[in-house]
């Protein structure tokens, strides 16, 4: 979606729930698969874009506005990857890892956002500063 058709987004929402986006937001959350697909077709007939787009830019896009980003956590995310991660496939770390972080921080993340992020923090290599990599290979030095 470009940017006039996420105002228009907006516009429609805000002319069937006349309230602030977070009350828009919670009685969205409470609607029935059904009345949803209704909603996003009322969306996207009043906008000119398909139901399809309308419903994938509400679950990806406009609804990450109301929960914490992940990279806020980058440094717990990595030390539950390397806590959790010995002999376990990938989709199942990311999962252990995402119900780890819900217990250990009040945040509310975007379920799929978390996921990505985690997923992406797996293929990255660890970055050591050359003083890490120094006092590592003193301590090699020191215990061969």
């Amino acid at each position: 979606m470009n940017l006039a058709e996420k105002k228009d987004f907006q516009t429609s929402l805000d002319g069937i729930f006349p309230y602030p986006m977070q009350i828009q937001f919670s009685k969205i959350t409470t609607l029935s698969n059904s009345k949803k697909y209704g909603l996003w077709s009322r969306v996207g007939m009043e906008i000119g874009l398909s139901q399809r787009v309308v419903a994938d830019y509400y679950h990806n896009t406009w609804t990450r506005q109301f929960y914490s980003n992940p990279r806020v956590y980058e440094n717990l995310v990595r030390e539950l990857i390397f806590e959790v991660v010995e002999g376990i496939p990938k989709s199942d770390l990311i999962s252990a890892v995402a119900e780890k972080l819900a217990g250990l921080t009040s945040a509310k993340f975007h379920t799929q956002q978390l996921r990505i992020y985690i997923g992406r923090q797996l293929n990255k290599q660890p970055k050591f500063t050359s003083l890490q990599l120094n006092q590592l290979a003193e301590v090699l030095c020191i215990c061969y």
